[in-house]
Order: structure tokens, then C-alpha cells, then sequence
């Protein structure tokens, strides 16, 4: 009886010491929590500010720019989410809001009621896919964990395009 009671406490240790093993592994290294953190915040930027575009803006070539970023970060966004949590990452590491540096930029165009209105949004862009061009080329580079560096190496080319798109379109 006293083997048996042992080898219960042995077995409810050892799952108790696997469970916080796991635990452990599903939290991202500074490195991760970084890039989703930054990626993250990106991303809602760019549906975000591309949204009050298509609001308020009257140039046809930027509401059709602000349509694909729209578009295609939502799309990054789900995709993001979708590998986190295949990773069994928590959605924690992934922010719901701005930073204050991007809800500055985000508060700026949603009251811009002067003419530089698509001038400010193109100026936002530049930057933020300059940032983003960056920040996912360095992840794909070095980053840690497989999954999100394969899924960084995968959006760094649709990034590029749009640091391009962005390069070339002009305010009326």
C-alpha cells in the first residue's frame, strides 16, 4: 500500500512538473514577443488608418492603395493569429491596441481636415512599411520560432510591395 501511494505521488509530481514544463514552453522568447508585438500593432495601424481613408479621402489612386491594405493586413492580421495559435502561443502576445505612438499618427488623420490629408495618410505609410519591411526581414533572418519566422519570410514580399506601392503614389 505504501508502494502504491508513492508511486501515485511520483505520477501526480511528474504530471504536475510536465504541465508547468508545457506551460513555459508556450510563452515566446523576448525575441517573438517582440516581433508579434510589433507586427501586431502594424497591422491594426494599417487597417486602421486605411480605413479613415477611405472615409475621407477624394484621390481615387489612394482609396484604391488604402483598399489593398485594408485587404491585405487583414489578411496578414488572420494569418498571424491563425499560426500563434497553432503554436499554442496565447493570444496575449498578440495587442488589440495602438501603441501610443500609432494612435498619435491614427488621432492626427482622423481629425486632418485640411488639404494635406492624403499627403499625411502617404507619409504614414511610407513609414510604417519602411518599419514593417524591417522589422519582418530581420524576424525572417533570425527569428527563433520556426512558424512565425516562416510566416514573417512569407509576408516580407507582400511588405515590399507595398513600401513600393507607397513609393509611387502621389497626392493630388
Amino acid at each position: 500500500m505504501k508502494t502504491l501511494k508513492l508511486l501515485a505521488a511520483s505520477a501526480l509530481i511528474g504530471t504536475v512538473c510536465a504541465t508547468a514544463v508545457m506551460a513555459d514552453d508556450t510563452q515566446p522568447s523576448k525575441t517573438t514577443a517582440n516581433f508579434l508585438k510589433n507586427a501586431a500593432i502594424g497591422g491594426k495601424f494599417e487597417v486602421d488608418s486605411s480605413n479613415i481613408v477611405l472615409q475621407k479621402s477624394n484621390n481615387n489612386d489612394v482609396k484604391t492603395f488604402a483598399q489593398k491594405m485594408v485587404d491585405d493586413h487583414t489578411k496578414a492580421n488572420d494569418e498571424l493569429k491563425s499560426t500563434i495559435a497553432a503554436e499554442n502561443l496565447p493570444a496575449s502576445a498578440l495587442p488589440d491596441q495602438l501603441d501610443a505612438k500609432h494612435q498619435a499618427l491614427l488621432d492626427k488623420l482622423n481629425a486632418d481636415s485640411s488639404g494635406n490629408f492624403d499627403k499625411d495618410y502617404i507619409k504614414a505609410q511610407t513609414d510604417a512599411h519602411k518599419d514593417a519591411v524591417a522589422l519582418f526581414a530581420k524576424y525572417a533572418k533570425n527569428g527563433d520560432e520556426p512558424a512565425i519566422k516562416t510566416f514573417a519570410a512569407n509576408t516580407l514580399p507582400t511588405l515590399e510591395h507595398h513600401k513600393a506601392m507607397v513609393a509611387d503614389l502621389k497626392a493630388k
